[in-house]
């Protein structure tokens, strides 16, 4: 860049330029835009030049820790298992080489040789910073950079239902950054994200449960109906019989005949409803398809048998009315009003 200033005359810059540099008694990851300008002498010629620079490390990386929040939030959206959470949370972190240089998952259980580390940042309920990871984990990962990470950080995430923790993620951090407040606060939002993706498969999975449960409960409604039904239809049909064969008797007393049609009626009504309640259960369980249609309410209503035959020994005083019905669109076929008194 210098020799095209100065023999060529022409200026010059380079954008974001990574640069490790001492500037604060340790090497640290920087970022430089350079611009290079030819300064002409009086014979036209160039005398030397001038450089101007901005730092660009804060932007560079907050851009950079931004991308993999917002990546990460966008994969999870529809993520169907606590496994597919995690599987894609490394995805997208490992395309960060530069800010995570190395990241684990483990289960609770899987602590192993970080245990008393997990178990203070559960106890403080807050990322811990662990020295000398590279002694302490085998076949770490280097990132973006030459060396394997020194430091590193621990990030519990918690059940959202329980408040225990599900696991633990730990990471790397970058050998030429401080795990300052910044940067661990980026962590944190990473972990606030997986815990935020597992409570929302949680309650999914609460509410598929729960219509799981009142599914079964409905096909155990619909079978339960569907048996009484059937054990009620064979008495009733016995009932029929004995019943068709004294009212055809001819020398059944009149009195004796006029009972056993009032129980004639009651055993057809009962058998319809129990066929009813059968149609319902089969319409439940999909296997028929319901048809409405117009009913006669008066000719039902003066069916209630059971009310007249009960009168004479509970002497009550019982009323039956029954108007006629006109169907709105004005039917040829019109009830015939009646009244009874028992």
């Amino acid at each position: 860049m210098l020799r095209t200033v100065m023999e060529k005359d022409e200026g010059t810059y380079v954008e974001s330029q990574l640069l490790i540099m001492e500037r604060n008694g340790y090497p640290e990851e920087t970022y430089y835009t350079f611009s290079y300008t030819p300064i002409t002498d009086d014979e036209g010629g160039t005398a030397g030049m001038i450089c101007f620079n901005s730092d660009d490390t804060e932007r560079i990386q907050g851009e950079r820790q931004m991308r993999t929040l917002m990546q990460l939030g966008s994969r999870l959206t529809d993520a169907r298992s606590k496994q597919d959470v995690l599987n894609r949370t490394m995805r997208v972190l490992r395309d960060n080489p530069q800010d995570i240089p190395f990241v684990q998952f483990r289960m609770v259980g899987e602590e192993a040789e970080l245990f008393p580390d997990c178990q203070l940042a559960v106890t403080q309920r807050k990322p811990q910073i662990i020295e000398s990871l590279d002694g302490r984990l085998a076949n770490l990962t280097k990132g973006a950079w030459e060396h394997p990470p020194h430091t590193g950080a621990i990030l519990p995430i918690f059940h959202p239902a329980t408040r225990e923790p599900y696991g633990y993620l730990i990471v790397g951090i970058n050998p030429y950054r401080l795990p300052d407040e910044k940067y661990i606060g980026f962590f944190t939002l990473v972990a606030d994200q997986i815990a935020g993706s597992l409570a929302d498969l949680h309650a999914l999975e609460a509410e598929r449960e729960k219509s799981e449960a009142l599914m079964e409960i409905d096909r155990a409604k619909t079978t339960f109906f569907s048996n009484i039904s059937h054990e009620f239809r064979t008495p009733l049909t016995l009932l029929l019989g004995p019943i068709q064969d004294l009212l055809n008797d001819p020398e059944a007393k009149e009195v004796n005949r006029y009972r056993m049609g009032v129980a004639y009626r009651n055993v057809l009504r009962m058998q319809k409803l129990v066929n009813t309640l059968l149609d319902f259960s089969k319409i439940e369980a999909g296997r028929m398809d319901a048809k409405y249609s117009r009913v006669d309410i008066v000719a039902y209503t003066r069916e209630a048998r059971p009310a007249r035959s009960a009168a004479p020994s509970k002497r009550p005083a019982c009323s039956c009315s029954c108007p006629a019905v006109r169907s709105a669109a004005k039917s040829t076929s019109t009830s015939t009003s009646g009244s009874r008194s028992y």
